[in-house]
C-alpha cells in the first residue's frame, strides 16, 4: 500500500514522457502519455512540438514527467565490454573523461555495452528550462539506453526512432544511424496499439519505468533519486495539505450545519416562548378563578354542621301538625346556573317550602319564627291556594352568621 502511495506520488494519474531532440539547430519536444489501469498500460496522448509552453499546456500543473534527452549533446558508443566496471566501460569509450564534469548511461546487452554521456552543464541548462516553463521532471534519461525496454517486444531487425536508426541482432543493438532525410515516419503495432517512431523512445522510458527490466546502469540515479524524493515530498504535502484542508472545511460544514440546526431550534424555541407563556399566564388566570371558586365553596359551607342543624331542629320542632314542608335548601341559588356565568347563590339564608290546610296555623307558625334569635328576617315569597283546603308557601329566612 505504502509502495503504491509512492508511486502514485512520484507519478501522478498519468505517466509522461518526454523526448528532446535537435535537428538542424531546432530543438523538438515529443511527448507521450500514457494511463496504467489494472496493469495495463495504454497511451492516451502524444503530441510534438517545438514550443515548451503549447507542451505545458497539455500537462497539468502538478503532472511530473519523464526526460529522456537525446541531442546532439549527448555522446553514444557501442563497445564490446559487458564485465568490467561502470568507469572502466565509459572511460574505454571516452578515454580521459572527466567525471565531474559528465553523467553517463550505460546499457549493457549480452555482448556488448552502449554508452551515453553528456556534460553536467548541458544537464542543468535542460532541467532549469523546463522547471522555468513549470514542467516537473520525475527521472532523467540519456541517449537511447531505454529502448531496451522496448525492443524486447518488437521483434524487428531495426528500429527506427525520432532521430536515429537502430540495427538489431537477437534484440541487442549492434549499430546506432543518424536518420536519412528522405526516411518517412514509421509507426510500429504494440499490444494493439500504434505508435510512430517519434514517440517510441518515450513510451520505452514509461514502460522502463512501470517494470520492464533492462540493464541500466548510471551516475544519475543519485540526481533522480533526489528528484524523486524532493518530487514525492512536494505532491505529498500537495495531497495531503489538500485532504487537511477538505477535512477542515468538512468539519466547518459540519459544524455550521449543527450551528444551525440548534440555532433553529434555539429560534423556534423563542417563538414558543411567548407562546408558554400567555399559556402560563391563562393557567395563573384560570387556578386565580378555581382558588376564588373554592373560597366560595368554603364560604358557603363557613358554617358549622352543628349550627345549621340547630337551625333546622329549632324550626322543625315547632311546625304544626297542619303544615307539611317539601323543602328546606340552605343558601340557594339566586339564579340559574349557567356555564359562561358565575354561581349566584344567597348567603346565610334558608329557603322552606310546604304545603298547609291552615292559613290561621301558617300565620301563627310564621310568627313563631320570626322571634328566634338566629333569624334577622323572613320573606313570604308565595303562598298560593291549590284548593278550599289546601295550600302551598315559600319562606325566605335570613339567618345569622353565628350564635350569639
Amino acid at each position: 500500500m505504502i509502495d503504491r502511495l509512492k508511486m502514485f506520488f512520484n507519478r501522478g494519474a498519468l505517466l509522461n514522457a518526454i523526448e528532446i531532440v535537435e535537428e538542424s539547430n531546432i530543438i523538438t519536444y515529443n511527448l507521450v502519455r500514457a494511463k496504467l489501469s489494472k496493469g495495463i498500460l495504454s497511451i492516451v496522448e502524444t503530441f510534438s512540438s517545438t514550443s515548451l509552453n503549447k507542451i505545458q499546456e497539455k500537462l497539468s500543473a502538478k503532472e511530473p514527467v519523464y526526460l529522456t534527452i537525446n541531442t546532439p549533446s549527448i555522446l553514444t558508443k557501442i563497445i564490446d565490454d559487458v564485465s568490467s566496471s561502470n568507469k572502466a566501460i565509459v572511460n574505454r569509450a571516452f578515454p580521459n573523461i572527466d567525471f565531474s564534469k559528465f553523467k553517463y548511461e550505460i546499457l549493457k546487452q549480452k555482448s556488448s555495452s552502449i554508452v551515453s554521456v553528456c556534460r553536467i552543464q548541458v544537464l542543468e541548462n535542460i532541467t532549469a528550462n523546463l522547471k522555468k516553463h513549470n514542467i516537473i521532471i520525475s527521472n532523467i534519461s540519456i541517449g537511447i539506453s531505454r529502448v531496451d525496454a522496448i525492443s524486447k517486444i518488437i521483434n524487428e531487425n531495426k528500429l527506427q526512432l525520432s532521430n536515429v536508426s537502430l540495427e538489431l541482432l537477437e534484440n541487442d543493438i549492434i549499430e546506432v544511424n543518424r536518420l536519412k532525410e528522405d526516411e518517412i515516419i514509421k509507426s510500429y503495432v504494440i499490444a494493439d496499439m500504434t505508435i510512430n517512431n517519434s514517440y517510441l523512445l518515450g513510451f520505452s522510458n514509461i514502460l522502463s519505468i512501470v517494470g520492464v527490466s533492462s540493464s541500466i546502469s548510471s551516475n544519475l540515479e543519485a540526481v533522480n533519486e533526489s528528484i524523486q524524493n524532493s518530487l514525492f515530498n512536494r505532491r505529498f504535502f500537495y495531497y495531503i495539505s489538500r485532504s487537511i484542508l477538505g477535512f477542515l472545511l468538512l468539519l466547518l460544514l459540519v459544524n455550521f450545519l449543527v450551528f444551525n440546526y440548534y440555532f433553529s431550534k434555539n429560534e423556534s424555541l423563542k417563538l414558543t416562548t411567548p407562546l408558554n407563556n400567555a399559556k402560563s399566564s391563562q393557567l395563573s388566570v384560570l387556578k386565580e378563578s378555581v382558588n376564588k371558586k373554592e373560597l366560595q365553596v368554603k364560604s358557603i359551607f363557613a358554617p358549622s354542621h352543628t349550627y345549621i342543624t340547630y337551625v333546622f331542629d329549632d324550626i322543625a320542632k315547632n311546625i304544626p301538625s297542619d303544615i307539611q314542608l317539601t323543602l328546606m335548601e340552605y343558601q340557594p341559588n339566586a339564579s340559574t346556573i349557567r356555564n359562561d356565568k358565575p354561581i349566584i347563590y344567597s348567603k346565610n339564608s334558608l329557603v322552606i317550602k310546604g304545603e298547609t290546610i291552615s292559613k290561621e296555623r301558617f300565620n301563627n307558625w310564621i310568627e313563631v319564627i320570626e322571634k328566634k334569635d338566629v333569624i334577622t328576617n323572613l320573606e313570604i315569597l308565595n303562598f298560593t291556594f291549590v284548593n278550599d283546603k289546601a295550600s302551598t308557601f315559600s319562606i325566605k329566612i335570613s339567618l345569622k352568621n353565628e350564635i350569639e
